[in-house]
């Protein structure tokens, strides 16, 4: 039995066919960063076209293309939230703000940890005919709502705004809403900026969301993975890449891995289960122990650990795209062929 339950997530998620390219990751409860997470590595893990792969001295045509090479990250920096992620806190915030907001990547320091690196940003600036410091509590109501918790660390007030702080999971989310007058010599030098008078054009509001992951992960030592390649090419039917990925575990942690990739149709994969079933074999022969998995009509994720090292083992499917799978049935109702079932798999590899 795996640890969590997470299949009707993944059964609805998969159906629908919501699989992304693993930007970096997301987490209220621990269910709820098990279940973002599965859905965005499953997502990772599927979206893939028709390339080749060089084996030796021959080419190989496969379904593979390789992901695209991304920097290991320092453990303890930090690295701005997946993009689809935050372009969707983005969403909600214009939702309840009732404004258009921007997206930027920006320099974040943690003052609590010290860690420094980049973040997600979703800012607006506005006048007081559209935006107030009413728009902190708005937020700040809004994110202790949908999954965030608190963080009594980061709070900070004064007469020219408010700043609070919150987690989910390996993520930490700064808020920040603050004033200032149109022109300095709007307000008194004299005064207190508290006590300066302005009609709501005068006044400028900014608010800022700052969203960034602690890297927690990095890839195993490039003999280990070289080595890992080798030792489960022999249980995948079709032949396998290794390349270096941005990574999350079930529990949200967030990182980058090496990562064995192989990609075929049904000519190739008998099921989703069957290659899982003989890679649970090689990484428990090895000392890995299972833990969190899932299941799906279209996929299938172990997770794995061995002291400081995490494993996840994914296989998944999806129709090809000239296909048209009815949209009101089950995935499992749609009839294809073997050429017409894209599998992929994947077995990445990170430590702490």
């Amino acid at each position: 039995m795996y640890k969590k339950n997470v299949n009707v997530t993944l059964c609805l998620l998969l159906c629908c066919g919501l699989l992304i390219a693993c930007g970096r990751a997301a987490p209220d409860s621990s269910a709820g960063e098990v279940e973002t997470s599965v859905a965005a590595t499953f997502l990772a893990s599927t979206l893939q076209t028709v390339g080749t792969q060089a084996a030796g001295d021959t080419t190989i045509p496969t379904l593979l293309a390789p992901a695209p090479p991304v920097e290991v990250l320092p453990q303890g920096s930090f690295a701005p939230y997946a993009a689809d992620y935050c372009g969707q806190v983005r969403s909600d915030f214009e939702g309840v703000l009732g404004v258009s907001m921007a997206i930027e990547t920006a320099p974040f320091s943690d003052r609590v940890s010290g860690g420094t690196g980049t973040a997600c940003r979703i800012h607006v600036t506005g006048d007081g005919n559209v935006l107030n410091m009413d728009a902190f509590t708005t937020l700040d109501t809004y994110v202790r709502e949908h999954g965030w918790t608190w963080d009594m660390n980061y709070g900070a007030a004064g007469p020219t705004g408010m700043m609070e702080g919150y987690r989910k999971g390996g993520t930490i989310g700064l808020l920040s809403v603050t004033w200032e007058p149109l022109s300095r010599d709007l307000c008194p030098s004299d005064q207190p900026i508290g006590a300066c008078v302005l009609t709501p054009e005068q006044k400028i509001t900014t608010v800022k969301f700052d969203i960034a992951q602690v890297v927690v992960f990095i890839p195993l030592p490039a003999d280990q993975c070289s080595g890992w390649l080798a030792t489960l090419q022999p249980s995948i039917p079709v032949p396998v890449v290794q390349e270096t990925v941005y990574f999350n575990d079930l529990e949200g942690g967030f990182g980058t891995a090496c990562q064995v990739h192989g990609a075929g149709t049904g000519l190739d994969f008998s099921n989703i289960v069957d290659v899982a079933n003989a890679l649970d074999i090689v990484m428990t022969s090895h000392g890995w122990m299972i833990g969190n998995g899932a299941d799906g009509p279209t996929g299938t994720m172990r997770e794995y650990s061995n002291q400081n090292q995490t494993a996840i083992v994914s296989v998944t499917w999806e129709p090809s795209p000239e296909v048209n799978c009815p949209n009101d049935q089950p995935i499992g109702n749609c009839v294809l062929n073997a050429e017409q079932r894209l599998y992929t798999l994947t077995v990445t590899f990170a430590q702490k």
